[in-house]
Parts: C-alpha cells; structure tokens; sequence
C-alpha cells in the first residue's frame, strides 16, 4: 500500500487526496444512479404505492417517481452523508442555504421570463414533441401534470445538488473558479439523448447556474430555475389546458 501511495504521489505530484476522492466517489455515485434509475431495477411494490398515493395507475408516472426518488438518494443523500464523514463539510458548505439568496431567486425569475419565448418556440419543434413531456399522460390530464411536476423537485434537488453542490462548492476549494468546468462538463454530458438544440443550450446554462449557485452561495436558486424551465416545456407541449 506504501509503494502504491509513493507511486501516485510521484506520478500525480499536484493531486491531492479531497479532489481525487471527490472525483472517484462523484463518479461512482453517478454510475451507479444511471443503472440503479432504470426500470428493471423498480420494484412492483413501487408501483402500487405511487398509485396509493397519487390515485394513478400510470406506469410511466410510477417510472419517473422512482427516477426521481434514485437522483436524490444517490445523487443528494448518500454524497451528503460521505462528505459529511469523510471530510467534515456541512449542508452549507455544499449549497444548502436560504440566507443571502433573495437577488437570486429574483435574477432566477427574470431569467425564467426572458426564457419563456424562447422555451414556448422550440417546445414545437418535432424532436421536443417527441421528447417532452416524457410523462405522455399529462398532455391530457391536469392532475396528473401537477402530481408528476409536485415530486419532480426531488428530481431537481438532486440534480442540482450532485453538478452544483458536490462538484462545484466541493472542487472549488482546490480549484477555485476552474470548478466551474468541472461541473459543466459532466453536466453538459448528462443531456446526451436530449434533442441537440437542449445538448447545445446545456453549455450556456451550466456557467449560468454555477454562476448563480457561486453569486448565492446555494443551490436552491438553481432548482427552482431547473424545475421553471422544465415544466413551462411540458406544459406547452400539454392540451389539457387548450
């Protein structure tokens, strides 16, 4: 174990042990969400509860609730808890806080309303119709719309948390403003599958929220704009309304 430490010290002279922990730990908390999130691995009982408690016998519903439910254990809860241990950091050293964010939760609406044009165009274009909303049922159900976007933000705490709070707040003490990239990289990547106009707009909007999570000191801004942005698509491409 001695020479192997000596070997990566000699090899990786500059690294030290929080960035190459935080990387390998991020890594395979997201490896491990990607697998762990797909529908082979929800259980029946899943199923019947989100139909308890919502009143919907919708798989696809049931689906993205435990896709949901997977990005905030495995993406949110669990890094928490290794940070917490393992290097001692606090819900607010990674983005947990309300106190100084009220400019930014007024930038964040500014922002969504500027978007919307933008977000109302594209949501026509045949790949977006396509895509969203992944949920099909609530083009045409009302409650079901508000039952899917209501549990949606479990979704985006642990989206926000895992590209903005771990890999942000959490490579920045090493890297200071060069953390940036190493959020919005990963991030820009995740969109792959997502129609190429979204993969592309994922550039532009990973600097924006880094830089709203860095001017905030939080990631809650962010999930808000995440969870705005996500539904006005969904809900452009709905009928329910009409």
């Amino acid at each position: 174990m001695n020479r192997l430490r000596t070997l990566f010290r000699e090899t990786f002279p500059d690294l030290e042990a929080h960035p190459v922990g935080l990387t390998a730990m991020s890594m395979a908390m997201l490896t491990i969400y990607i697998e762990v999130s797909r529908r082979r691995w929800m259980p029946e009982a899943w199923v019947e509860w989100v139909e308890s408690v919502t009143g919907f016998d919708n798989f696809q519903l049931a689906r993205y609730w435990w896709k949901d439910s997977m990005c905030a254990l495995l993406l949110m809860v669990i890094p928490l808890i290794i940070m917490r241990l393992a290097a001692g950091w606090k819900l607010r050293d990674l983005g947990f806080r309300l106190r100084g964010t009220l400019s930014e939760f007024k930038l964040v609406i500014v922002l969504w309303i500027a978007f919307l044009p933008v977000l109302w165009f594209v949501s026509d274009f045949p790949r977006f119709e396509k895509t969203y909303p992944q949920v099909r049922a609530i083009q045409t159900d009302g409650l079901m719309f508000v039952a899917h976007h209501a549990y949606y933000i479990v979704y985006w705490m642990g989206w926000e948390f895992f590209f903005r709070g771990l890999l942000l707040f959490g490579f920045e003490r090493d890297y200071q403003s060069k953390a940036v990239l190493l959020s919005t990289f990963p991030f820009v990547v995740m969109h792959y599958g997502k129609p190429p106009i979204e993969m592309m707009a994922a550039i532009l909007a990973g600097f924006i929220l880094c830089g709203i999570a860095l001017r905030s000191r939080s990631i809650l801004p962010g999930v808000l704009l995440h969870w705005l942005v996500q539904m006005s698509i969904d809900f452009a491409n709905c009928t329910w309304w009409r």
